[in-house]
């Protein structure tokens, strides 16, 4: 792949494909705080799959290079597009995803793409090296990074009955009385995911860590709590 070759053939598919109006509206939802071509999901997919088969990546460096050229790009559909092609060439990832996928999440900060870089990013690589997840976690807790406590709450979401159960408690108890919303939610969320396969576990944790009214409620919502 030359250089800037597939960057290149994005942007012409992205701008061929754009809607002014669904733009705007995909902008408002959220808050304005990016610009948008207005390309549905699918579409952009369609585009990613194609682009990706005519041009592919031979090795990390190549992945982590095009992704960054994605979040360096204005238009949201870029940032998803980055994070797509990356989840799609994980055979190819080592130990240095984590740092590249840390400093993702600082830049263009906001749930959308937090949210696929914690669970589906950073949480697949450490479930296969459960040796590193501790220390990370750790780095996380501490960070001065609102976005980075909420990959420490929910990177395990994809777990299922994998979770460390230590790690979740330990996190929800360093950030249980947080008045942050997405902090708040994020450890609903975490133990919402968890109550589909331990509820035990989600009863226990709801029962002994002070929760803020918002995380209870998203705990407990598929659990017939008393």
């Amino acid at each position: 792949m030359k250089k800037n070759e597939l960057e290149g053939a994005f942007k012409e598919s992205f701008e061929a494909a754009s809607n002014v109006t669904k733009a705007e509206q995909m902008s408002a939802y959220m808050r304005n705080q990016f610009e948008f071509y207005g390309i549905p999901m699918p579409k952009r997919v369609e585009i990613s799959q194609d682009l990706i088969k005519k041009y592919p990546l031979k090795n990390f460096n190549d992945c982590k290079e095009f992704v960054s050229a994605c979040f360096e790009n204005e238009q949201r559909e870029w940032q998803y597009t980055g994070l797509w092609v990356m989840i799609k060439y994980e055979k190819l990832w080592d130990e240095s995803i984590l740092e590249f996928a840390e400093n993702l999440v600082t830049i263009k900060s906001w749930w959308d793409t937090v949210d696929t870089i914690a669970p589906n990013c950073i949480g697949r690589y450490l479930l296969k090296h459960p040796e590193l997840q501790e220390a990370f976690v750790k780095k996380w807790i501490v960070s001065e990074n609102m976005w980075m406590n909420r990959v420490a709450i929910i990177h395990q979401l994809l777990y299922k009955e994998k979770t460390n159960l230590d790690i979740l408690k330990n996190v929800i108890q360093n950030f249980n009385l947080s008045n942050e919303f997405f902090i708040q939610k994020a450890i609903g969320w975490a133990l919402r995911q968890l109550s589909k396969t331990n509820q035990k576990a989600v009863i226990n944790i709801v029962k002994t860590i002070p929760l803020k009214p918002l995380s209870k409620r998203e705990a407990i919502k598929y659990i017939e709590f008393t």
